[in-house]
């Protein structure tokens, strides 16, 4: 597809297997940039993800790329954003066929509009947490909920629904023993202000109820405009560590019936918080009762939010894009995103997810004609590839990806010494 030196715009234009079209670039990130994309067969646009060509032979990466893939592939619901297939380009350039998604991610709406009502909120934690119910019956814990990662879709019906994006930093438990054998010591994996406080300290013990813990940090912050924990520094960690959270009627007073709520999803003490996704909405529909908010039996949750115009999402990719010459134009209106790229925004790139070892599953991308492919297509180059579909997907057992991690003890020092610094300077400023 492009030379180690290339940048992800000489992309648009490519044909991938003859099939799609890159129609523009909608983000990037560390590892990996996401397209809008148009297939010829269908008529029907999706979000491509392309791994960058410097790392088409570091085979970690590659591991991490399809353990992502295979990851979401295998979750189908409609609150999952979904994997429509993943392959290998003519040049041997991994790709992640995904749905493609028009709305904006919930932190830019609350970026905005700062709060939500229970009635619009709830429905929102209702669909996520039926997502997460998905993904932790199939043995799969997020580890990286936020609102950054909760896209917020318009529907036909001119509502909205929610997304989970981005399980690509997931775990696969092992059903014998938890994930213990399946990490590496001390790997902290995650977001600081969304990692539960096992997650910080001991990623080995990591369990679907620190998607719980960051599920319920999402669902305060929406209500209140505040994050549970304060400010947004490096002491924050500390304070998740060792103080309680800041109860929610000290932002909002009538919603003080909501403390026992926050405060099940919200301990430290594991045996106290929610055990389960379907236990935490049972509690959510309880105390949601008696408000319009309406929920879905395990259906599609859509609510009544004024969105954001396309101005406020265009960071995420232009508006529209210039009509190609065979294809439509690209839809004028909110902008086109797809699961966000690996370390979106040029932060660092997270790690993807090992997954458990079973049947192969191949792309659901048919080939042409035995051993014919046409060339990839870059800016007026032709890059010629293998005959044929030559390269299999492959499968990795869990224990084969090396999660790229912070220790916990360099997050803490890091957070312990600016503390200390605030508290210095604090005091010397009083005495002064």
């Amino acid at each position: 597809m492009l030379t180690a030196q290339g940048s992800p715009e000489d992309a648009v234009g490519a044909v991938l297997n003859q099939r799609f079209k890159l129609l523009r670039l909608v983000g990037e990130g560390g590892l990996a940039a996401v397209y809008e994309a148009y297939e010829s067969a269908t008529g029907a646009t999706y979000a491509i993800k392309l791994l960058h060509p410097q790392f088409r032979q570091e085979e970690t990466i590659v591991r991490r790329f399809y353990a992502e893939a295979k990851a979401c592939f295998s979750l189908r619901h409609p609150h999952i954003t979904n994997v429509k297939a993943y392959d290998y380009a003519e040049d041997g350039t991994p790709y992640i066929v995904m749905e493609l998604l028009r709305g904006c991610p919930l932190d830019e709406y609350l970026m905005v509009n700062k709060t939500m009502t229970v009635e619009q909120a709830a429905p929102i934690l209702y669909g996520v947490l039926q997502a997460l119910s998905v993904a932790h019956g199939a043995g799969i814990v997020h580890r990286d909920l936020k609102p950054q990662n909760l896209f917020l879709v318009s529907e036909p019906t001119g509502q909205y629904s929610v997304k989970v994006l981005d399980f690509g930093i997931a775990k696969v438990m092992d059903a014998a023993g938890g994930m213990g054998s399946k990490t590496q010591t001390g790997a902290v994996l995650g977001t600081p202000g969304y990692m539960s406080p096992e997650q910080i300290m001991n990623a080995k013990e990591v369990d679907p109820r620190t998607d719980l813990w960051a599920a319920g940090v999402v669902f305060y912050e929406m209500l209140t405009g505040h994050h549970p924990f304060g400010p947004d520094n490096l002491s924050r960690i500390l304070t998740i560590l060792k103080d309680p959270h800041t109860p929610i009627s000290e932002h909002r007073p009538e919603l003080a019936h909501w403390e026992p709520f926050f405060e099940r999803c919200l301990v430290r003490d594991l045996a106290n918080r929610f055990e389960s996704a379907e236990q935490m909405i049972e509690a959510l529909r309880e105390l949601a009762q008696g408000t319009p908010a309406r929920f879905v039996p395990d259906g599609l949750q859509t609510v009544a939010i004024p969105l954001l115009p396309t101005r406020q999402v265009a960071q995420h990719g232009s508006a529209a894009a210039p009509a190609s010459p065979g294809y439509p134009p690209v839809s004028p209106g909110y902008p086109s995103v797809g699961i966000t790229p690996y370390g979106a925004g040029g932060t660092p790139a997270p790690s993807s997810p090992p997954v458990a070892s079973g049947t192969q599953i191949m792309a659901s991308v048919p080939p042409g004609p035995a051993g014919q492919h046409g060339p990839t297509q870059v800016s007026g180059q032709v890059v010629s590839g293998p005959p044929g579909r030559g390269r299999p997907i492959p499968v990795y057992e869990a224990a084969d990806i090396e999660p790229l991690s912070t220790p916990w003890w360099a997050t803490l020092l890091i957070a312990l010494v600016a503390f200390g610094a605030g508290m210095f300077c604090g005091y010397v400023i009083a005495n002064s």
